[in-house]
């Protein structure tokens, strides 16, 4: 945070004793400067890993419940009850947002920032499949098989990236742990 001092002159009359005129006086008013902080006191780093850990799980069981909700749906028959698979996708996606959203609370040192990145990656792959699943449930309900398929695979590709993106924060984040 930037701290901004203003000058503030302040004219003061004074009235001489001895004399018939007055004497304006222009005096400087104490400015209060902000204390110099070592500049790694402004990171946030244990807040932002805290943060990350809760979130990390949270989504994590979200994407295990979708999961078990979609294998226990049989997509070449039909009718197919959505009910689960939808509500763990509406979890998914406002969890993963959540997470993104706290993750931007937390100004990381250079040395998080690239695991940080990483996981607003992964966090916004999560929120992606979420949203291919969602309409790949639309189009299923329709009956639209292949519109179906097509948007779970485009999931299957985010969920794929997800663990990518999480497997290198991971990695950097050892990184960080070993340097501190």
């Amino acid at each position: 945070m930037i701290f901004l001092c203003f000058l503030i002159l302040a004219t003061i009359p004074i009235a001489l004793c001895y004399g018939k005129a007055s004497i304006e006086v222009a005096m400087q008013a104490p400015t209060l400067a902000p204390i110099p902080i070592n500049e790694t006191t402004n990171y946030q780093d244990s807040q932002w890993l805290t943060t990350y850990l809760s979130n990390s799980l949270v989504v994590a069981n979200d994407m295990k419940y979708l999961g078990v909700a979609l294998m226990n749906i049989n997509f070449t028959s039909a009718p197919n009850d959505f009910t689960s698979a939808s509500a763990y996708t509406n979890t998914l996606y406002k969890d993963s947002q959540k997470a993104m959203d706290n993750s931007n609370l937390y100004n990381v040192s250079p040395d998080l920032q690239s695991a940080k990145d990483k996981y607003q990656l992964e966090m916004l792959q999560a929120q992606g499949a979420a949203v291919y699943i969602y309409y790949g449930i639309e189009a299923y309900n329709k009956g639209n098989i292949e519109a179906g398929e097509s948007e779970m695979k485009q999931a299957l590709q985010n969920i794929t990236s997800v663990t990518e993106h999480a497997n290198r924060a991971a990695s950097l984040l050892k990184a960080y742990k070993s340097k501190n």
